[in-house]
């Protein structure tokens, strides 16, 4: 005998996707599109620049972004799509993933170049001990960064950085 499965997903609050890049999964369509027209849901989906977001948001206008772009001092900037810094709109979250100096200054001209603060929300998400927190709201300073916010990976500053479950 067949039966047919239908599942209904209600959601009054946020959902944020952030494991394992999302948007490569598989079938990430068919969840998505279950998602699409609920209007009491919000969806935040963190994924990371290697993959065009532009399909996605003209399918799916509802989902808030949140691209990680991970720079030099990570060795994957090379697998970066530039391209997603035209498409974001004021409800997107631009994280630039901090390793070094050298980093800093690279996400400056990129928020320079394609005006991002005037065009998302942006952060600045240093890589844990790699970079100090004071350098970078020096550098802050310095470029009048006002509208670039600062996000630290609080659960390794309150708790040993190699604790797990946290």
């Amino acid at each position: 005998e067949e039966i047919d499965y239908y599942i209904k997903i209600t959601c009054v609050a946020n959902l944020s996707w952030t494991v394992s890049e999302p948007l490569f999964q598989k079938n990430i369509d068919e969840v998505l599109s279950l998602l699409k027209d609920d209007k009491n849901c919000v969806v935040h989906i963190d994924t990371n620049c290697a993959i065009y977001i532009l399909p996605f948001k003209e399918k799916y206008p509802n989902i808030i972004f949140i691209l990680d772009y991970k720079l030099a001092s990570s060795n994957m900037t090379h697998l970066m799509k530039l391209y997603n810094l035209n498409y974001v709109t004021n409800k997107d979250v631009y994280k630039f993933v901090l390793g070094s100096d050298e980093d800093l200054q690279e996400a400056y001209e990129l928020i320079t170049k394609f005006n991002l603060t005037n065009k998302c929300l942006v952060y600045f998400s240093p890589v844990f001990s790699a970079i100090k927190l004071e350098d970078i709201v020096e550098f802050m300073k310095e470029k009048n960064l006002n509208k670039v916010r600062l996000q630290v990976q609080l659960h390794k500053v309150i708790w040993d950085p190699n604790m797990k479950g946290v």
